[in-house]
């Protein structure tokens, strides 16, 4: 499964993805991807 894929089913309140996100360990690939949309989410942040 790819990183999007586990995404989209950690938003639809799926728990094993959720924890495969959080305790997961990501390969260079993945974490970058991580850090991408962790970036996103900080610019589209509503205070």
């Amino acid at each position: 499964m790819n990183f999007k894929e586990l995404l989209s089913r950690a938003k639809d309140d799926d728990l094993q993805a959720k924890e495969a996100i959080i305790d997961g360990v990501f390969d260079e690939d993945l974490y970058q991807e991580l850090c991408v949309t962790l970036l996103d989410c900080i610019r589209k942040f509503h205070i």
